[in-house]
């Protein structure tokens, strides 16, 4: 299976896809990370998904060369978010 992205990879890195249940797809972005956090020279790496284009089901496109339903590849029928940080003390 693979994900293709039209305009949210020009923001995040996608950086997994995993099957959630037989209808759901989980995308992770990472949109940046702290140098030196804590130390009082904190500096931000940053470069933020478009929430825009993120929400549109026609930036995405879903192919699979394990099932024929997917080999030309389909757009999700519904997009959803849930933002989360990580790596945090």
């Amino acid at each position: 299976m693979a994900v293709i992205l039209f305009s949210p990879a020009v923001g995040s890195d996608l950086v997994e896809v995993l099957p959630v249940t037989d209808r759901i797809l989980r995308l992770t972005f990472d949109d940046g990370y702290v140098e030196n956090r804590g130390t009082g020279k904190d500096v931000v790496h940053s470069w933020p998904l478009d929430l825009k284009d993120a929400a549109r089901t026609s930036s995405y496109l879903v192919i699979s060369t394990g099932d024929p339903v997917f080999s030309g590849g389909l757009a999700p029928v519904r997009v959803g978010r849930k933002s989360k940080i990580h790596d945090v003390s």
